[in-house]
């Protein structure tokens, strides 16, 4: 019987969708993480090993970068928060993985989703490099969509 190949997915081909934000086309994405805290319990009388129990689930923060483009529509998300007072708008959005072709391989979805950092690192006049935005997303769940 011959066995069935599974070859690693290269990374190199993916896009992000955020509700109502069209420009939103990454070079890296960071923190498609999920993990649990564990809560540890030392039972009196018993010097040899510690109890564990699942904690509380963590989300990890998404980190997207991306070069400069002219677009200002993430940053004013971030900022319409804070320098107008504005209440905060949250969002939901999907990184999707792409074959070569094209066509969707994996997709992680993120839920409520709010900007809490937007930078970019550094501006410099003595070398050639591309400028790049980075916005760093806070959420309430990913998942792995079927």
């Amino acid at each position: 019987m011959p066995v069935e190949r599974k070859d690693h997915r290269i990374n190199l081909n993916f896009r992000i969708e955020i509700d109502g934000i069209a420009e939103a086309h990454f070079t890296s994405v960071k923190g498609l993480e999920q993990k649990r805290n564990v809560f540890e319990y030392h039972e009196g009388g018993e010097n040899t090993r510690t109890l564990k129990f699942p904690g509380h689930s963590i989300q990890t923060d998404i980190t997207l970068q991306r070069g400069y483009v002219d677009s200002d529509s993430l940053f004013k998300w971030l900022a319409d928060s804070i320098e107008k007072n504005e209440p905060l708008e949250r969002k939901s959005g999907s990184i999707i993985l792409l074959a070569s072709n094209g066509t969707e391989i994996k997709r992680w979805n993120f839920q409520r989703a709010f900007p809490v950092s937007w930078n970019i690192p550094e501006i410099r006049s003595d070398k050639t490099t591309t400028l790049i935005e980075s916005l760093t997303l806070a959420h309430e769940g990913l998942e792995l969509a079927e």
